[in-house]
């Protein structure tokens, strides 16, 4: 998760005892939100529960964003639940899964096949973006030095993912595929890719995030040797006036 986090930065980290307060113009969850890291149930804030997640509600609405809590699980499982009986929601549940990297694979055979090539660049094209509207995240990726992967077909993007290194680790986020393209196989093709584009840069470890409520990519990724290391939750404030994120 701290490499997630490294790698995915925010705008702005601030402290509070063993919570660190992430702030970026309410994009993505995980710029957004509280990372519990101290030990459990509520992970030491420094200062009574009830007082800690007033100040955090009133620091997010100083932003204009809703107050998010980023829980692992099952460590903050308490926690989880102690929110959800104050009225808050879950809004993602998602599996962290790992794959130890041995070697790279040559799919040149296969690409050619399905007339699809292979694009590894060191910033987000506009058809990168474009993919999944990811413009608005443009200045998140670009904060952190990753390889923008595409799969190309006909001269059209179809697939995308961003490949992240740090140390021994290859962080994988925004794996796309175009609607009209899925379940051809191209996910498959483009973790590949990464994982030996990740092998060619040093990288034994790779790990990806993945929503519980999507079964497939569960089975896809297990199928090629991922493991879930751990679970987690973003908890947001179910009833609330207004979402500027």
């Amino acid at each position: 998760e701290a490499l997630s986090t490294l790698t995915w930065p925010p705008r702005e980290i601030k402290e509070m005892g063993h919570w660190r307060i992430r702030i970026s113009d309410g994009v993505t969850y995980r710029a957004n939100s509280v990372f519990v890291a101290g030990p459990p149930p509520f992970g030491e804030p420094g200062v009574a529960i009830e007082d800690a997640i007033e100040h955090i509600e009133k620091i997010y609405a100083a932003s204009q964003l809703p107050a998010v809590f980023h829980l692992v699980t099952p460590m903050y499982q308490e926690f989880v639940e102690y929110l959800l009986d104050k009225g808050w929601q879950e809004k993602v549940g998602a599996a962290f899964m790992v794959y130890d990297i041995v070697g790279s694979t040559d799919d040149a055979e296969i690409l050619e096949e399905m007339n699809l090539t292979i694009l590894n660049e060191d910033s987000p094209t506009a058809d990168f973006l474009a993919l999944h509207s990811d413009e608005i995240l443009e200045s998140i990726m670009s904060s952190y030095p990753a390889r923008y992967l595409s799969i190309r077909r006909d001269g059209v993007t179809v697939a995308t993912a961003r490949l992240a290194i740090s140390e021994s680790w290859a962080i994988v986020t925004r794996l796309i595929v175009a609607q009209s393209q899925r379940r051809q196989g191209l996910a498959e093709l483009l973790m590949k890719s990464a994982i030996s584009f990740a092998y060619e840069l040093g990288a034994t470890k790779m790990c990806l995030q993945v929503d519980r409520s999507n079964p497939g990519a569960l089975a896809l990724y297990e199928k090629m040797g991922f493991r879930v290391h751990h679970t987690y939750s973003f908890i947001e404030r179910e009833n609330r006036d207004a979402c500027a994120c």
